[in-house]
């Protein structure tokens, strides 16, 4: 299923919230994520936010600690470790 694309062009610094559906929209046809209830897309939508980051940008360097998880909807991800 393709989810249509309603992120903005906004910089890395612009989130953008996301709603319960648009989160069972991307998720509805990966496992494990597909049978999730409703609640738990509420409470996702509840923290999530989408971001444009432009190609070739470091999201996370060797070293780095984080608590973020890193949903890729549209493009590429290229991991190096």
């Amino acid at each position: 299923m393709e989810v249509p694309n309603k992120m903005n062009k906004a910089s890395k610094s612009s989130p953008e919230s996301v709603s319960a559906k648009d989160l069972r929209e991307i998720f509805s046809s990966y496992e494990p994520f597909s049978g999730l209830p409703d609640t738990a897309y509420e409470a996702l939508a509840g923290i999530a936010e989408r971001v444009f980051i432009p190609a070739e940008t470091h999201i996370i360097k060797s070293g780095d600690t984080t608590d973020d998880a890193f949903i890729v909807e549209y493009g590429r991800l290229r991991l190096s470790v």
